[in-house]
């Protein structure tokens, strides 16, 4: 499969799921190969390729992998998160006080 934009994604995602063995490589590296290819037969023509060993899958880490590095990403966005919810609730605080310090001088 070539990975042009992120259209191969979910159909990589479905093979992975099954276990079906699965290559993706990059369309960058197809180009510099040479030979012609159409739009028809371009799957048969990445085939070929694949066959002979003209071209090498990408690396596509797993989805344990992944999931390592998206968990800090994850903890870090929590940890802002709590920061403007506090300086949200102090900012309310301020202004419910500085209501109630008017209304007594009143």
């Amino acid at each position: 499969m070539e990975s042009t934009g992120s259209y191969w994604k979910p159909v990589y995602n479905i093979f992975e799921e099954e276990q079906i063995p699965i290559m993706v490589v990059n369309a960058q590296h197809i180009k510099g190969v040479l030979g012609r290819k159409t739009d028809v037969k371009d799957a048969e023509w990445i085939a070929d390729l694949v066959r002979h060993g003209l071209v090498k899958a990408s690396y596509i880490p797993n989805r344990d992998i992944i999931w390592f590095q998206i968990t800090p990403m994850v903890s870090d966005l929590l940890i802002g998160l709590c920061a403007i919810m506090m300086v949200i609730s102090v900012a309310l605080y301020i202004i419910q006080n500085t209501r109630t310090l008017k209304e007594e001088t009143v």
